[in-house]
């Protein structure tokens, strides 16, 4: 049991390492490795002549056959969101180097004394993109295209326009299951009911073997199999904010792949459907403290009409 809870230890420390601790993180490696699977098929489509003449003409700008980095995105609809290489300092995502982390604390030391308020960062996806690399096996004619600035600009765009949801957790259909064909307390809902238990504490770190279901051990389900994620839906990503929108997106337990999206009032035809990016009692807040929750997660001063009007 204590080795098995080290290497949960070491795999989280690996998974925080990389920044893959950022549901948007593991949504651009994720699409990393689709564009480098979607550049290798473009390129083996390409005839050997012109390969050829790539190979002749490195210089040339307009060479043949290799696909620029602007352009990899280009008739996805990720290529119209909003997100850049450079938004991920500010969006604080990624690892910061233990270097650059020593150098802004001595900077931030330097200028407190002076009345300065805050350093910056230096925020990077560098050992995901190292780690993807080799896994890969990216030729360095491949880094030209996929490169740290490519993974960094998706990283961006999945952090600004993704929906942060949870995946739903299998233990309360099934145990809703095993009560609607057993009944509670017959012996068949007992023997699975024990079997779970033993699973569940198997799973756990305090060395603890038991065959009786205990409080939270759902939690271990939730935890293993029904993590936060984020995901990007196409509609729903070019909708614009407002602190008072006209429709809300409900029900962010993550199922079937889909997410509704409800009006909160009649909306005319024609009229701009608007959602807020800032959920619950955050709503509530004042618009200052909006703002800044907005400037913070999305980059941008909204400059809606409850906002304006306050």
């Amino acid at each position: 049991m204590e080795e098995r809870a080290v290497a949960t230890h070491d795999k989280n420390n690996k998974i925080k390492k990389l920044g893959l601790d950022h549901p948007p993180v593991t949504l651009a490696a994720k699409i990393f490795c689709h564009a480098t699977e979607h550049y290798r098929q473009r390129q083996e489509s390409v005839p050997v002549a012109h390969k050829n003449k790539e190979t002749e003409n490195k210089n040339d700008d307009n060479q043949v056959g290799v696909v620029p980095d602007q352009q990899m995105l280009e008739g996805h609809f990720l290529w119209s969101l909003c997100g850049d290489a450079d938004d991920l300092e500010a969006l604080e995502i990624g690892v910061v180097p233990a270097s650059t982390t020593i150098q802004a604390q001595q900077r931030q030391s330097n200028t407190t004394t002076s009345g300065t308020t805050t350093t910056r960062y230096c925020c990077t996806l560098d050992p995901l993109y190292q780690y993807l690399k080799r896994s890969l096996q990216l030729t360095k004619t491949e880094q030209e295209t996929l490169s740290l600035s490519f993974l960094h600009m998706l990283a961006s765009k999945t952090a600004r326009n993704g929906f942060g949801i949870r995946t739903q957790s299998p233990f309360k259909p099934y145990y809703a299951s095993l009560l609607r064909k057993y009944g509670r307390d017959s012996d068949a809902h007992k023997s699975h009911m024990q079997q779970v238990a033993m699973a569940l504490s198997s799973c756990s770190s305090n060395n603890k073997n038991t065959t009786k279901l205990e409080r939270g051990m759902d939690r271990l389900v939730e935890e293993k199999v029904a993590p936060w994620i984020t995901g990007i839906f196409t509609l729903t990503a070019y909708m614009n904010h407002s602190c008072e929108p006209n429709a809300m997106v409900v029900n962010q337990e993550f199922v079937y792949a889909h997410i509704d999206l409800v009006a909160k009032r009649d909306i005319l035809p024609g009229e701009e459907i608007l959602i807020s990016y800032i959920q619950g009692v955050q709503q509530q807040k004042s618009t200052n403290q909006r703002r800044r929750e907005l400037q913070a997660k999305y980059l941008f001063t909204c400059g809606c009409s409850k906002c304006t009007s306050s």
